[in-house]
């Protein structure tokens, strides 16, 4: 089951604004693309006041919902066989392995060659994220949520 079985046929502009845009409306996702241009804005808001590359965390945050469109059903199956590590958990509820396929998602399917500065995006709360990504979760978390929704995810 390919990536490509659950993408429509899309022409990847150069602009990833615009791109991201057009892939949560042509798959029928508004509401994640709001979501998502929320997050990216926030996401630059808060990486300009802690110093951090506000373009490099505007990108992530356009991209860290992208597998909205893999139903939830079809999830573990994919990101097996996409070759990745699949936990119990995430067999049991598909949603939370929505960020690692987000990544391979974005990476393969959005981010092309034409965007050297989008291949180091981390769009995932899973290993291997950078010390700004952590920071600035945990801030964008707090500034939108309130402390105590964030004390309920640790």
């Amino acid at each position: 089951m390919p990536l490509n079985t659950f993408v429509k046929d899309m022409k990847i502009t150069g602009s990833l604004q615009k791109d991201v845009e057009t892939f949560f409306y042509d798959h029928g996702f508004p509401l994640t693309l709001e979501h998502s241009i929320n997050v990216a804005q926030k996401a630059k808001e808060i990486a300009i006041e802690y110093n951090v590359d506000p373009d490099l965390e505007f990108k992530s945050g356009l991209l860290h919902d992208v597998s909205v469109i893999i139903p939830n059903q079809k999830r573990a199956v994919l990101a097996e066989e996409l070759g990745l590590e699949v936990v119990e958990e995430e067999k049991i509820f598909p949603l939370i392995a929505h960020q690692k396929l987000s990544k391979v998602m974005a990476r393969e399917l959005l981010l092309s060659k034409t965007r050297p500065s989008c291949r180091r995006l981390n769009v995932t709360q899973h290993s291997g994220k950078s010390q700004a990504h952590s920071i600035l979760f945990c801030l964008w978390r707090i500034k939108s949520s309130g402390i105590n929704q964030v004390f309920r995810h640790i």
